[in-house]
This record gives C-alpha cells, structure tokens and sequence, in this order.
C-alpha cells in the first residue's frame, strides 16, 4: 500500500514539475516557435541552453508535435561521442541518410555536442574544426539547425569557436524547476563513493551534473540570498571535490576557496571547517606541504571550537598524513595517535582502522618493520570485523609493503595480490592500480624486469583511465628505473623527463624533487657528475623548501656520492654527515644505516679499509635491529670486500657466505652469483 502511495506522489510530482517547467519558460518557447516559423531554408544557427537531459527531450518533444510546427520536418541528430572532431562531415553523412519531405522546411535539432565539448579541456578539436569550417558550412549544410546545450558547454562555444559564435541568430534560456533542482541536488551532493578511483569519464560526467546544477541553482550570483547560499556552498565543495580527483588542483582550489567564502559570510563554522580541510588536501596532493598543515591547523583549531569531535580525529589524521610526507615519521605518529585516541574513544572503529594505517606506515618508514606489520594487523582485524573491503584492502597492501622493506618478498606478494583481489572485487581502480604498481616494484627488487614492466604497464594503463597523475608519473617514473638498472641510461632519461613534466604540471613538488634525483643518478652512473650534481642539488633545493626531511636525506646522501667520485672527498663527507646528522634527529634509523654505509664506502674507497669496517659494521648492527634483509645483505658484501683488501680471508669469506644467504632467502640469483664470484676469488 505504501508503495503504491509513494508511485502517485511521485507521478503527481512529475506532472506538476511539468507544468511549472512551461510556466517559467513560456516566453522562451514561443520565441523558439517563432524562430523555427520565420527562419529561412538556409543555414541559419539557433542555440537553446538547457541544462537536464529530461527537460531536453520534453522540449523538443513540444516542439515537434506543436500545432505551429506541422509544416516543419525536424530531425534528431545526436552526437555522444567525447572523440567527435569533424562536426561538419558528421552532419553530411546524416543528410544524406535523411529523407527530405517535400514541401515542409526541414531543421536539424544537435543534441549530445558537449560530450565532445567537455569541461576540461582547452580548445576542445570538435570546437576548433567548426570554428575554422564556418563559412562552408553554408554551402554544404543549407538547412537551420538548433543546438541543445547546457550552459557551460554553451560558454565554451563562444570561447573556443568565436566565429561560429557569431553567426548564431539567437539563444533560448530555458529554466529548471526549482523543486527539481533541489531533490537533485540532494540525489548528488553528498557522494560517499571512493570517487577518485573511478574512471575518467565518470568524473567528468560529475562535474557536468555538478555544473548544471549549480549554474541553475546559482543563477545571478549578485542576487543569491542567504538561503541558498548553503546548498551552493556545498556544490562548490563537492566540485573542489571532483576537480581535486581529476589533479586540476587550480580549479579544486577556486571552489573551495568560493566555499570558504560562503562559509565565512553565513557563519556556518562546520562549512568553514570544512572547506579549511579540503583546501589543505589540495596542496597535500600538490606536495606543498606547509600550506596544507597551515590549512589543516585552521580547521583542527574550528572543530575544537565547535566540538567536532569525528573532524578532530580527522584533521589530526591529515596533519599525521603531511608530517608523514615530510619525513618527519615520529611528529606523524604523534599525530595519527590522537587521531586513533579520538576514534576509540567515540567508538569510530573504521577511523581507527585508518590511524593504525597511519602508525604502521610511519614505522615502516622508520625501519622499524616488526612494530609496523603489528599495527597494520591491528588495523586488518578491525577490517575484517566491520567487513570494511577498502580499509581491508589497505591494510593488506601496506602489509605487502612492510614485507617488502624486510625483502620477504613472496610474503609481499602474497599481501599485494590478496589487496589487488579485493580492489577488482570492489571496483576501486585507484587501489588496483596502486597493488599492480607495488608487485611491479617486489619483481623489480627480484630482478625479474620483464614482470616488473608488465605489472607498471597494466597499472599505467589503469591510471590513465582514472586520470591519475600522480599514479601516471610513478608508473612512468617505475619504468624508467627499469631502463636504468639495465643500463639502458637515453631510455630511463626519457621515462624521468617525461613523469618530471607531469609532476610538475599538476604542481606535485615532491614527486618533481624524486625525478630531478633520478636524473641525477642516470648522469651519475654515466660518470657526468656535474650535470648529475646539478639535479641533485635542484632536488635538494625543493626538499628543502617544502621541508621533506626525508628526502633531504637522500639528496645529501647523493650529493655525497657524486662529490665522492670527484674525489672531492672533503665535501663527500660533509654530505653524508650532514644526512647523517638529519636522519639521527629525526630518529629514521634506516637513514642512519644508509648514511653510515655511504661513509664507509668512502673510507674503503680512500684505502682506509678499518675505518670502511667501523662504519659497516654500525649499519650492519642498525639494520639487524631492523630486520632490513636486503641492507644486511649489502653490508656484508661490503664488509667481505673491505676485509678482502685487508688480507683477512677468514673473515671475508663469511661475510660473503652471511651475504649470500640473505640472497638466497630473497631468491636474488644475480646476487647470489657475485657472492660465489667473490668466495671463488678467495680461494684461488
């Protein structure tokens, strides 16, 4: 019963939206009626705005069976097609398909043009064809034609196809029902979906959904009153939202930048806060890190105010996220453990799922893998418990990568694959992309490259689907590292100029200062150590204005190296100290074991062999604690080859025999093989 009910009220609603649609565009359509009366039989263009797909077909269907109109032979050209080019040769391939009844005037009615008009895109081709095939459309296409189209899609035809603009002879403004508007609006606005790991073609379709609502809704902004000024708020938001996930950051952050305003002008302190908090994910996904902790502290310091306790836990989690970005992984777990502090207390069991992520990661990144598998198995429990398959997902990838810090890699890809099932089962395309790029990157490590290129190929491709930037640029980046481990230096330089051009069109500092240090390392390996110098000390120069501690290490450390093959050991070890100095402030023990082994490579390299042996021998100890298996095996050759100089045969042999071992426990057969080179020279 109730549902039958609620058909009526919807059949009801329906009919009166319809008869309140022709009220407010009566004076439009009877000058749409007397446009298609009078206009002559010869290109003439009218262009009707509409923005829903449903008022759309009403409209026309009114204007075909209209009384005034049966001496007119319309036909319905519809053109979806996103890749449309050739608008022109389009419509001639109709005509001639079209059978022209005599003695009625015929009118081509265009709708599904702003498929391939879009939203984003500059000089969209379909536009630039038509505007520059202007004047033979009038002699190949000699009947009027009228142009459905939203508003925005309309603004980017006078933009992009000026001369075609100028010839139209008039534009019809049809209006939406306000009470449609509205329930579409609250059908849209709140989208809960993990949107950005959605393909491309569905964003844009939001943000096309999102601009006509908001051009309908908005109208005049000069006479906006208060009371609308929430809802428009909110669509403001939600397009930051969307520009945000297709990497357009300088659209992301105009509208939320017009949300924020709006927010401040009504008083509303959680839109503020809001607002504060998606302006800060922007310039987190930009790599500029301070401006997203100032933006995050804002809104952290209103949702105190207010007593938002789920936005502390979040806000808290955010800043945790930057530091964490930052190298600075002990300030992020402080951060993330508020964050979990808040969600246990009001019982928000998937926020703390989300901060022993957090925590886990930081450890990770610490070298301290033991506490970071423990947490990231606190969080899959709570996972599995509110059957979440995205925190799920998540904790089992970064299981996958704590395995991979270790150099366990068949547990690794074990955790990779079981993340990447549950991102094909629930569609997230975004995490199946990341899981393909981290299995990618465990056959790398295997020295497996042809499945390593497969498995960054397949996440590329998903990543261009998704309009991924940052993903694109890894993957791209991934296989670059690729050519240069195989020595194969004009290919890699390719691969990095290209993800360096990209990381610096959407503005992502970060990932630029880690391409401009892959530079670096191709020249260094071609023994070019000014060039090689000069992108790293770019690098540096970036690290160190947006403060990512971390990667300041490692572009000292480089510095280091290259200085060190210029013999300019004076400045070698000024910069491996200076890392060092960094690393142990911080209390990043993998980067103090990195930084030790690079000065005793120096020390070996001067023929200083003892001193080479003091400095291994504190990286070595660092990453037993750490349970690094891939570094252990790195310090042990090295210390086999040190006490190899030193004539102590003994005690070389078994460091290269401890060295071998780890090798075979990682099934590194190249690695495995110089270690019984080594053991063989001994013995001859």
């Amino acid at each position: 019963m109730n549902s039958n009910n609620r058909e009526i009220v919807n059949t009801v609603d329906e009919v009166e939206n319809n008869k309140l649609f022709w009220e407010i565009n009566q004076q439009a359509f009877t000058e749409l009626l007397t446009f298609v009366d009078f206009v002559d039989d010869r290109l003439n263009i009218g262009l009707v705005e509409i923005n829903f797909t449903q008022d759309r077909d009403n409209l026309i269907k009114e204007l075909i069976t209209h009384s005034d109109c049966q001496d007119i032979q319309f036909e319905i050209l519809d053109f979806p097609d996103p890749n449309l080019r050739f608008l022109r040769d389009e419509l001639l391939t109709a005509l001639n398909r079209i059978q022209v009844v005599s003695n009625k005037k015929l009118i081509l009615l265009i709708t599904g043009l702003e498929k391939s008009i879009g939203i984003l895109k500059e000089y969209p081709a379909v536009l630039a064809n038509v505007n520059y095939v202007r004047d033979d459309l009038a002699h190949t296409v000699a009947h009027p034609i009228i142009f459905f189209l939203p508003d925005y899609a309309l603004t980017r035809l006078a933009k992009y196809a000026p001369d075609f603009w100028a010839w139209n002879r008039k534009v019809f403004y049809f209006k939406t029902v306000h009470s449609v508007i509205d329930t579409r609006i609250d059908n849209n606005i709140f989208y809960e979906r993990n949107f950005s790991s959605f393909p491309l073609e569905d964003k844009k379709e939001r943000i096309d959904l999102l601009l006509r609502l908001l051009s309908e809704y908005s109208g005049d902004e000069q006479q906006t009153n208060k009371h609308n000024s929430p809802t428009i708020m909110n669509l403001y938001e939600q397009l930051g939202i969307a520009y945000n996930s297709i990497g357009n950051y300088k659209q992301a952050i105009n509208y939320h930048q017009k949300s924020l305003e709006i927010a401040i002008s009504i008083n509303d302190l959680q839109g503020e806060a809001n607002s504060l908090n998606n302006l800060g994910s922007v310039y987190f996904f930009m790599g500029m890190y301070q401006q997203a902790i100032n933006y995050y502290q804002q809104s952290l310091n209103i949702v105190k105010q207010i007593g938002d306790e789920p936005g502390q836990s979040y806000c808290f989690g955010n800043l945790g996220n930057v530091y964490y970005s930052l190298g600075e992984y002990k300030k992020a777990i402080d951060f993330y453990q508020k964050s979990l502090d808040i969600a246990q207390q009001i019982k928000d069991r998937k926020g703390e799922a989300v901060s022993l992520t957090g925590i886990g990661s930081a450890y990770n990144s610490l070298g301290e893998y033991d506490e970071a598998i423990k947490f990231h198995q606190q969080s899959l429990k709570i996972a599995q418990q509110i059957d979440n398959l995205y925190v799920k997902a998540a904790s089992l990838d970064n299981l996958g990568g704590a395995y991979y810090s270790l150099g366990k890699y068949q547990q690794a890809i074990n955790y990779f694959q079981k993340s990447l099932n549950i991102g094909l089962q629930i569609g997230d395309r975004k995490a199946e992309a990341s899981c393909l790029m981290n299995l990618g990157s465990v056959y790398y490590s295997l020295g497996e490259y042809q499945k390593a290129i497969d498995f960054y190929q397949e996440s590329l491709e998903i990543q261009k689907q998704i309009n991924n930037l940052a993903g694109k640029s890894s993957c791209i980046m991934n296989l670059g590292n690729i050519d240069y481990s195989l020595g194969k230096y004009q290919k890699a330089i390719d691969y990095f100029q290209e993800s360096l051009a990209i990381s610096q069109q959407i503005e992502n500092r970060k990932a630029e200062a880690n391409c401009l240090m892959n530079l670096g390392n191709v020249y260094y390996s071609l023994k070019e150590y000014l060039p090689a110098i000069s992108y790293y000390q770019n690098s540096l120069n970036i690290t160190q204005q947006i403060d990512d501690i971390k990667g300041k290490i490692d572009s000292l450390n480089n510095l280091g190296n290259a200085y060190y093959s210029l013999k300019e050991y004076k400045k070698a070890i000024d910069y491996y100290q200076q890392s060092l100095n960094i690393a142990q402030k911080i209390g990043d023990r993998s980067g103090i074991s990195k930084s030790l082994n690079n000065l005793g490579n120096l020390f070996y390299f001067q023929e200083e062999y003892q001193q080479a042996i003091n400095y291994y021998r504190k990286s070595l100890d660092i990453t037993q604690q750490l349970g690094d298996s891939r570094t252990q095996a790195i310090t042990w050759f090295n210390l086999g080859e040190a006490w190899q100089q030193l004539q102590q045969s003994s005690e070389a042999k078994a460091a290269y025999g401890k060295a071998r071992k780890l090798y075979q426990e990682m099934k590194l057969e190249n690695k495995i093989e110089e270690c019984n080179t080594a053991i063989q020279n001994l013995e001859t």
